[in-house]
């Protein structure tokens, strides 16, 4: 995975992102990080279990002229949103965090938050050479 480093790991499951995104995710607060690292760890951790919306929710569908689709899906705390894609590597659901929005103000996703994850995402595929 270029650039991309294992976050939470477990049987079936992954969350990876990316080095470039360090700068965004200091910015989270304490308490914030703390309550996304859990909702990774649970969705990593019960493969068969559901996540409740409130903390990760289907945001967004995008295509490229390539004919791939991805879905934007955002891990969510109180103020922070963590937005990214999943596709399954190397035998595991992988979860590719693509952007951060470290302060979230409402809502709504940030459209141009959900832009940098759709780019960054179709980027992946496009190295990876995923579908």
């Amino acid at each position: 995975m270029p650039d991309y480093e294992v976050v939470v790991e477990g049987d079936g499951r992954r969350v990876v992102m990316s080095g470039g995104l360090d700068k965004d995710y200091r910015k989270i607060a304490t308490k914030d990080k703390a309550s996304l690292r859990r909702w990774m760890e649970n969705w990593c951790g019960d493969v068969e279990g559901a996540m409740p919306d409130t903390r990760m929710k289907a945001q967004e569908r995008f295509s490229d002229v390539k004919g791939r689709t991805v879905l934007i899906i955002a891990f969510k705390s109180y103020q922070a949103r963590l937005y990214g894609f999943i596709r399954r590597v190397a035998e595991r659901d992988t979860f590719f965090v693509t952007a951060i929005d470290p302060d979230k103000k409402d809502d709504d996703a940030d459209p141009k938050v959900l832009k940098r994850a759709k780019l960054e995402a179709f980027r992946i595929l496009e190295v990876m050479n995923l579908r």
